[in-house]
C-alpha cells in the first residue's frame, strides 16, 4: 500500500508577515485621514477619564468638571466617568508616551487609539480567515476590504468605545474557534483558554453590551458532530469548568455596578426593565438598522452585501457555521439594541451609519471569504471581477466621504439640532451620504493636518512612505510560495522595518500638527501663558479654568502631573463679547457666580494654600465682567499674576 506524503505546512512566518503588513498599511491610511479631535462630548469625557487614569489612577472628570457642578460640599470632588474602565486604562499608555515626549500633543496622541485598534481588528479578521482554512491572500484581501470598505474606517477617527469592543468581541469568538479546533485534535489548549478568558473579560470591561456576544460564542463553540461526543473524565472536567466559569461570570455581571463602583453601565436589572418597556417600539429600530437611509448597515457598508452571494458555496462546502455565527451576531445585536435603546435612542446619536452595529461589521465581513476565494483561486468571469471591484470602490468612497466632512457640520446644516428627528432617518435626501455630498467644496477637509499650521505636509508624506513600505512587504511575502520554508531572520527584519517606520510616521506626523488651531495651538498668548506659568507651579497648587474656553488647550498641551486642572462652568454674570449681554446682572458680585463655585473655592481653600485662576480677559478689556476673578479677590486675596497677554492670564 502506497502511503501519501503528508501535506506541507504553510510557512508561519509568511502568514505573520502578511498580517503585520496589512495592519501597518491600514494604520498609514487611517492616519492620513486622522481627525485628532472629538466629534462628541462623550469622547471628551473618555479623554478626561484617560488623563485621570494616567496621572492619578482614577476616572475623575476634572477637565469636564463644568458638566458636573456640585450642589453640596459632599459633591465637591469630581465624579468618576460613567464609562467602562478598559479603554481609559489602555489609552493611558498613549497619554504617558505623549507626556514624556516633547513636541506632540496629549489629546492628539490619545486619539490614535482607535486607529491602532481598528487596524488590529482587521488583523483578527485575517487570522479568522486563516483559522477557517482559507489561503493567506484570500484572508488578507478580506481583511483589507473590511478595513477600507466598511464603517470601521470612519470610526477609527473617533474615540468612541465601539472599536475596542469590536476588536475584543471578534477576538473572543475567534479564540472560541481555536479552542474548539484544538480540543477536536486531542490537544490541551491552555494558552488559548487563558487568552479567551482575557479577551471576554476585556470585552466585558470595554462595553456592558458584551452579554450579547454569548449566542455567537455558543454557536461557535458547538462541536461539529454532537453525536460523536464521548463523556470521558476529561470532558466532564471541561464541562464543569465551563459551568463554574459562567456561573462566576454571571455573579460578577449581576453585581458589577457595586463591585466596580459604576452606577449605570452594569445595572443589568435596569437594562432588562428598559428592554421590557421598549418592546412595542423595537420593530421600528430593527427596520432602521437594516433598511433606513440614515442608519442602514448595508447602505453605509455596501460591500457587505456581496457576502450573501457566498452563502451558496458555504452551504455546498458544509460551512454552515460560517453562515450561522455572523447571522446570530447580527440578529442578537439588532434585537438587543432595539430593545435596550428603544424607539428614541436606537440611532446612537452622532455617527456615520449605525454606530451600535460596528461590532457586527467584521463578523459579516467573514461572508466575503468564499467570494474572494472564488475570485482568486478559480477562473471567474470578467464581469464578476468588475462587479466586485465596483462595489468595493463605491463602499470605500462612502468611507472617504465620511472623513472629508465633520459630522457636526452636517448636523448643523440641517434644521434640527445635533440629532436627526425620527422621520428624517427615513428621508434619503436628508441621509448623511447625500448631505455630505452637498457640503463638499463648501467646508474644509476634516483631516487634522488641514487644521494645523506649520510644516503639516510632513504627515501625508510620512503616511505615503509608510503605506509604500507596508504594501511592498505584503507583495513580497504574498509572492513567495505558501509552503516554502524561510527562517525567522527575514520575518524579524520585515517586522523591525515596519515597526520603525510606523513609529517615525506617527511621531513625525504628530509633531507636524502640534500647532492645531482647534486647540489654540497657534495662539501665542496661551502658549506664552503655559510657558511662563509652569515654573511658578507647585505640586499642591490647584488650577481652575474660568470657563471651558481654554479647556481643550490644556488637555492637549499641559504636561505636568501636578497640579490638577479643573474646569468651571461659565458664570452667569460673565460676558464674552461687547454685543453679548450676561445672563445675570446684579450690583452684588457674589450673585454673578454659580453657587457651585462658592462651594468649590471653599473646599480648595481648605485643601491647598494657593489656587491659580486661568482667565481669557483682563481689566484692559472694558466690556468684560470677570465675576469669578472678582469673587476670588473679594473673599481671598491675590498674590501673584502671570499675564503675557490680556487674553491669557493666570
Amino acid at each position: 500500500m502506497t502511503v501519501s506524503p503528508p501535506l506541507p505546512t504553510p510557512n508561519p512566518w509568511r502568514r505573520w508577515a502578511i498580517g503585520l503588513g496589512l495592519i501597518v498599511l491600514l494604520i498609514a491610511v487611517y492616519f492620513l485621514t486622522y481627525r485628532g479631535y472629538a466629534v462628541s462630548r462623550d469622547e471628551w469625557f473618555l479623554f478626561d477619564a484617560t488623563e485621570s487614569m494616567a496621572r492619578r489612577g482614577t476616572l475623575e472628570q476634572n477637565y469636564e468638571f463644568d458638566a458636573f457642578p456640585p450642589i453640596s460640599l459632599d459633591a465637591v470632588n469630581p465624579p468618576p466617568a460613567d464609562t467602562e474602565p478598559l479603554q481609559p486604562v489602555l489609552a493611558s499608555v498613549l497619554f504617558l508616551i505623549a507626556q514624556a515626549l516633547p513636541g506632540i500633543g496629549l489629546a492628539h496622541t490619545v486619539w490614535l487609539f482607535n486607529i491602532v485598534i481598528t487596524a488590529l481588528t482587521a488583523g483578527v479578521v485575517y487570522a479568522y480567515g486563516l483559522g477557517l482554512g482559507y489561503r493567506a491572500r484570500v484572508a488578507a484581501l478580506t481583511a483589507l476590504v473590511y478595513g477600507l470598505g466598511t464603517i470601521a474606517w470612519p470610526y477609527s477617527r473617533t474615540y468612541f468605545r465601539e472599536p475596542l469592543f469590536t476588536l475584543l468581541a471578534l477576538l473572543t469568538v475567534y479564540l472560541v474557534m481555536i479552542v474548539r479546533h484544538r480540543l477536536a485534535a486531542g490537544k490541551r489548549p491552555w494558552f488559548a483558554w487563558i487568552a479567551l478568558a482575557l479577551a471576554f473579560a476585556g470585552a466585558l470591561f470595554s462595553k456592558e453590551v458584551s452579554l450579547l456576544l454569548i449566542p455567537a460564542i455558543i454557536v461557535e463553540a458547538l462541536p461539529s458532530r454532537l453525536k460523536n461526543i464521548r463523556f470521558t473524565r476529561r470532558t466532564v472536567f471541561v464541562i464543569l469548568g465551563i459551568i463554574l466559569f459562567l456561573g462566576a461570570l454571571a455573579l460578577i455581571i449581576l453585581n458589577a455596578d457595586t463591585l466596580f463602583n459604576i452606577s449605570r453601565r452594569y445595572a443589568f436589572t435596569a437594562r432588562m426593565e428598559q428592554a421590557r418597556s421598549n418592546i412595542s417600539g423595537a420593530s421600528a429600530a430593527m427596520r432602521g438598522y437594516m433598511f433606513s437611509p440614515g442608519r442602514s448597515l448595508w447602505l453605509f457598508s455596501p460591500i457587505l452585501l456581496l457576502g450573501f452571494f457566498g452563502w451558496r458555496r458555504l452551504i455546498r462546502e458544509g460551512r454552515r457555521r460560517q453562515i450561522a455565527v455572523p447571522l446570530v451576531m447580527l440578529i442578537t445585536f439588532v434585537i438587543g439594541y432595539a430593545l435596550v435603546r428603544g424607539e428614541d435612542q436606537w440611532t446612537g446619536g452622532l455617527g456615520w451609519g449605525a454606530r451600535y452595529l460596528v461590532p457586527v461589521t467584521p463578523f459579516i465581513a467573514l461572508w466575503l471569504l468564499p467570494i474572494f476565494a472564488s475570485l482568486l483561486e478559480h477562473r471567474a468571469a470578467w464581469w464578476q471581477y468588475a462587479a466586485a471591484l465596483a462595489l468595493f470602490l463605491v463602499s470605500a468612497g462612502i468611507q472617504v466621504l465620511a472623513s472629508l466632512i465633520s459630522i457636526q457640520q452636517y448636523y448643523d446644516s440641517l434644521t434640527e439640532q445635533e440629532r436627526f428627528a425620527y422621520d428624517d432617518i427615513w428621508t434619503f435626501r436628508k441621509s448623511p451620504i447625500p448631505g455630505y455630498l452637498d457640503l463638499l467644496g463648501d467646508r474644509d477637509v476634516d483631516w487634522a493636518w488641514q487644521y494645523a499650521v506649520g510644516q503639516t505636509w510632513l504627515l501625508p508624506v510620512l503616511c505615503a512612505v509608510l503605506a509604500i513600505v507596508a504594501l511592498g512587504w505584503i507583495i513580497w511575502w504574498v509572492r513567495r510560495p505558501e509552503h516554502l520554508p524561510s527562517n525567522s531572520a527575514t520575518f524579524v527584519f520585515t517586522a523591525g522595518s515596519l515597526v520603525l517606520v510606523t513609529a517615525i510616521t506617527l511621531g513625525g506626523g504628530l509633531y507636524a500638527i502640534r500647532k492645531d488651531m482647534r486647540y489654540s495651538g497657534d495662539f501665542q498668548p496661551t502658549l506664552d501663558l503655559l510657558y511662563q506659568l509652569k515654573p511658578e507651579l507647585a505640586a499642591n497648587d490647584v488650577i481652575v479654568l474660568n470657563d471651558p474656553t481654554y479647556a481643550e488647550f490644556f488637555m492637549n498641551y499641559y504636561k505636568l502631573d501636578q497640579p490638577t486642572v479643573y474646569t468651571l462652568p461659565a458664570a452667569p454674570g460673565e460676558r464674552y463679547s461687547p454685543e453679548q449681554q450676561p445672563k445675570r446682572v446684579s450690583v452684588y458680585p457674589d450673585e454673578l457666580v454659580n453657587p457651585s463655585e462658592t462651594l468649590l473655592f471653599a473646599h480648595y481653600a481648605q485643601q491647598t494654600d494657593r489656587l491659580w485662576l486661568v482667565i481669557n480677559s483682563s481689566s484692559f478689556i472694558p466690556w468684560s465682567t470677570r465675576p469669578v476673578e472678582y469673587y476670588l479677590a473679594r473673599h481671598y486675596f491675590p498674590v501673584y499674576e502671570v499675564a503675557p497677554d490680556d487674553l491669557a492670564r493666570a
